[in-house]
């Protein structure tokens, strides 16, 4: 990475973004999370990190994703699974 560029348009960087957008929006949904499939929608609703004018549907982490769209109790069904 060159020293001058922006840290948030690496690979480490978005996905830094991505856990640090969607912590907030687990908490409003512990439980059973905000649905499936509902990451994109919550995501562009939410202003959450983008790439240019792009706005991502995947945190890129299955963890954060299962917590985000099923909650704890899909990441400890999953888990058990």
């Amino acid at each position: 990475l060159h020293p001058h560029a922006d840290i948030r348009l690496s690979s480490i960087g978005l996905r830094l973004g991505f856990v640090q957008y969607s912590w907030p929006e687990i908490k409003k949904h512990p439980l059973f999370g905000s649905g499936t499939g509902s990451f994109y929608d919550v995501y562009w609703a939410g202003g959450g990190p983008t790439i240019g004018d792009t706005h991502l549907g995947h945190p890129h982490n299955e963890y954060i994703l299962i917590l985000f769209q099923l909650g704890s109790v899909g990441l400890l069904v999953f888990l058990l699974w």
